[in-house]
């Protein structure tokens, strides 16, 4: 009569190596197949296969081992097959008790493949346990060697195995700057830090000018393999915001041990920057502004007010209608897309005044500096003629006066707007071309918007701007 045997098989959750989310490890069903395989040769029957799949060694509590315990009480079984001796688990104490008492109370033999033990052959040679001790010994001085080796990387280098966003290796391993992908990073920080642009504007604006996700890129361009089975197709609030408060691209790595946050390691000066240091803080801030007030964006909200009345209009969703209401009765109401266009088309006239007014005060100013310095220069050319300075003095003062002048005159030939005057006016011809101002930008700007008369399709309007934003 054949032999019944029990077959144990377990891989710790370090060792996993899936084929898929719901079949076992590769390792696992590589176990079962060798062992299979050697009770054939000696003429077991195999009984039952317990596998332990994730299960770290020193957990003695595993399903399928409390499991394999019950039916050897119950001797449902003659011989236990396993790969080695370190499966039933990694603590000298407790698998010594197993192999030295428990197993052999209930008449279990026991045959350990890679250890060449087989406890009916066994003559009290205690190696067998030792071996598996200082196997386990040895692993645990190994993990400890690696978590040293990572924690001095992590202080001491740039760690990125999967180039950021914005970055490419170029054909010697070395980390570049992908100018086409740190454009856009680039110009999500721009639109976030100087034009008050949520995420999910942000997000909205990609995808509206068909700009590939940095999955897709990275994928379809640069022909890295891809992170997720499927790279996404469109930008969303997360993407955008992922990026947008990632330190590294000011050019400091932060490094990572176990991912624990506890254990963060900031370097700085590691790799070439993409965004400088005042840019990315007035981003966090906006980020911050943005989390803790949500701006409306699907519709002027209460800013729409009707001047001889003082009733902010109404606004329904359904029909995309403003209107105003007086008790029941329905006063008058303007469609959503009328009226944001006329508000649109006032705001950006306003905006190119503001703008031409600013330059006029610019240049104004200048002239009278100009005119200033210049009176300067006359008097000091006539207080050397009658010598009252000397010429060291003379010279001195000659060279800081004309220095002045000829900067004052160089600026009223280019253009001296401010960085940000400059930004508003790239938006204007984007305005133009749509008749649209997005709703963001509409709400940092506007205070109130009065409604002066609205007979037939003729409105007349009136913006009160808001004197911190504009």
């Amino acid at each position: 009569m054949k032999s019944k045997a029990a077959i144990y098989v377990r891989l710790s959750r370090e060792d996993e190596d899936k084929i898929d989310q719901q079949k076992e490890s590769r390792s696992i069903i590589n176990q079962i197949n060798a062992l299979q395989a050697i009770a054939e040769e000696n003429g077991f029957l195999v009984y039952k296969v317990y596998s332990d799949d994730g299960y770290s060694g020193s957990d003695f509590n595993r399903p399928a081992l409390r499991a394999l315990l019950s039916d050897v009480e119950q001797k449902k079984f003659q011989v236990l097959l396993i790969k080695d001796l370190s499966r039933l688990g990694r603590s000298l104490h407790k698998v010594g008790e197993l192999i030295e008492n428990i197993f052999p109370f209930y008449g279990i033999r026991v045959i350990s493949v890679n250890d060449k033990y087989d406890s009916n052959t066994y003559k009290d040679d205690l190696s067998i346990i030792f071996r598996t001790f200082l196997n386990d010994y040895y692993l645990k001085e190994f993990k400890k060697k690696c978590r040293k080796v990572r924690i001095h990387y992590s202080q001491t280098k740039h760690l990125n195995y999967y180039s950021k966003y914005g970055y490419r290796y170029d054909d010697n391993g070395k980390e570049i700057i992908d100018e086409y992908a740190a454009d856009i990073v680039r110009a999500i920080y721009l639109y976030i830090g100087y034009h008050t642009y949520s995420c999910g504007a942000v997000a909205n604006k990609l995808n509206a000018e068909n700009v590939l996700t940095r999955s897709a890129y990275a994928t379809s361009v640069l022909g890295l393999k891809a992170l997720h089975r499927k790279a996404p197709n469109k930008w969303t609030a997360d993407m955008v915001w992922s990026i947008a408060t990632d330190y590294e691209y000011c050019g400091h790595s932060i490094n990572w041990i176990r991912h624990k946050k506890e254990e963060q390691v900031l370097l700085k000066n590691t790799h070439c920057r993409i965004i400088s240091e005042e840019l990315f803080s007035k981003v966090q801030k906006q980020i911050k502004n943005h989390s803790k007030v949500k701006l409306t964006l699907e519709h002027l909200g209460k800013k729409i007010v009707d001047i001889q009345t003082e009733k902010n209009l109404l606004f329904s969703k359904k029909q995309q209608i403003y209107f105003l209401r007086d008790g029941n009765k329905r006063i008058y109401s303007i469609a959503k897309k009328d009226l944001e266009e006329v508000v649109s088309l006032e705001l950006i006239y306003m905006i190119e005044v503001c703008i031409e007014q600013y330059r006029t005060k610019k240049q104004e100013k200048d002239k009278q500096i100009l005119k200033k310095l210049q009176c300067d220069y006359a008097t000091l050319i006539e207080d050397n003629f009658q010598g009252k300075v000397d010429k060291i003095s003379f010279q001195k003062r000659e060279k800081i006066l004309l220095k002045k002048i000829r900067e004052i005159e160089k600026k009223e030939q280019e253009s001296d707007l401010t960085n940000e005057v400059l930004d508003y006016q790239k938006l204007l011809k984007q305005w133009k071309n749509r008749r649209l101002i997005d709703y963001q930008t509409m709400n940092a700007l506007l205070e109130k918007v009065h409604i002066l008369e609205c007979k037939d399709n003729s409105i007349t309007i009136k913006l009160n701007i808001s004197t911190t934003k504009y």
